[in-house]
This record gives C-alpha cells, structure tokens and sequence, in this order.
C-alpha cells in the first residue's frame, strides 16, 4: 500500500467497524465514540470491503500521500480529534453528495440548507447547499469557499451560528 510505504497509520470502516492498523491505533487511539474498533495487519485492509479509509501520519507527508492516491480514489485532507488525516472514500462519494442523499430523504430543500466545516474535504458540502459557514481559522481553501467564516469553536463560533439560525426562525423548507 502506498500509504504504508510512508509509515502512515491505515484504517478502514466497513460500515459496522474501524479496522486499523497498529501505526493508525498509536497515531489516533480510540475515541469513545460507541464503534467498534479491531486491529488488522495492513496487508488485510486491500481485502476488506471498505465503505471509507484513513490515513494518518505523525510527519507532514499527509498531502503527498493525498496526491499519490489521486485518478485511484477521492483522497481528502481532514482530521479526527484535531489531528490531521486523509479520508478516503469512492470517486463518487463525497460530503457533498452524501448531503444531497441525506437531504433528498428528508424533502429538504438544499438551498435552503447550510453547511459548517474546517477542512478542506468539506468543500463539495458546502457547493451543494444554500449556505456555508468555515468554522474557526481552518484551511485557507475552506474560507474561501464559504460565505462566512466564524470563531472557532472553542469560541462558540458554531454555537452562536446556530443560535442566530434559530432566532431568524430559518427552516429547511
């Protein structure tokens, strides 16, 4: 695998379960999320049906890593628990096309939605619905492609958005 080569950690999602890596475990250990969680050799993760991937490196190579599995699969830059990740998912799947399947069910209108994020692979999310805000100072691609940037959260940036958005009686209708 390419990412191994780098020494990065490895993880899948198979929809039920993380698989990881130990160098992925080391790097990001588990967040009490209520998931299950195993530990795989890295040479079961090509055989396992995976719904999502990630891959996380304690260097900075995480954007050659990115750029080498691009034309193969979307390979996003993101992060869990503060810590930068790529994810990597179906050339056909991205938040993006995940709101508008989740917004479809719903009957919500996707003008009518708004979208938060940090990272960069929130930026198809943010092209699909009405509004979209960059929470905090994260990537500089993400604030230019929102129509807002807010504090951080741990500025309440988001929590006051969202109270502003209740107070103006917005609605996804």
């Amino acid at each position: 695998m390419t990412a191994e080569r780098y020494g990065a950690g490895i993880a899948g999602f198979d929809g039920t379960a993380w698989h990881a890596t130990e160098m992925y475990r080391k790097l990001n250990p588990d967040i009490d999320d209520g998931r299950q969680r195993a530990t795989v050799a890295a040479s079961a993760l090509p055989g396992m049906r995976c719904i999502a991937m990630a891959v996380i490196h304690d260097g900075d190579v995480l954007t050659e890593i990115a750029l080498a599995l691009a034309g193969h699969v979307r390979a996003g830059l993101s992060q869990v628990a503060g810590r930068p990740i790529v994810d990597i998912t179906s050339p056909l799947v991205d938040k993006g096309t995940g709101v508008l399947r989740a917004l479809n069910v719903l009957g919500a209108n996707p003008a009518a939605a708004v979208s938060f994020g940090d990272m960069p692979n929130d930026i198809p999310m943010f092209a699909v619905t009405g509004r979209a805000y960059a929470v905090g100072a994260g990537h500089p691609a993400v604030a230019a492609a929102a129509d807002e940037t807010l504090d951080p959260v741990e500025q309440d940036g988001f929590a006051r958005k969202i109270l502003d958005l209740a107070a103006s009686d917005w609605s996804l209708s």
